[in-house]
């Protein structure tokens, strides 16, 4: 396959001396930004029990009870 025309001026500026852009492009150390990781059922049931306001969560046990007494 031919090289784009983005290689092709890249190779050009280096061989003419001036700045190779890849130098300053940053690494990663071996990590890949598009790897994902599934959420543990700890963190899920975490996520569950926070996604709603504390009042309305079923699971939330509190002394905040309100009693009507008649």
């Amino acid at each position: 396959m031919g090289a784009t025309k983005s290689r092709k001026r890249r190779e050009k500026q280096i061989r003419e001396g001036k700045y190779d852009p890849a130098n300053r492009r940053g690494t990663w150390h071996g990590i890949l930004p598009v790897e994902r990781t599934t959420p543990t059922l700890r963190e899920a049931l975490a996520k569950q029990q926070n996604k709603y306001k504390q009042k309305w969560n079923q699971t939330h046990k509190s002394d905040d009870s309100i009693f009507i007494f008649i």
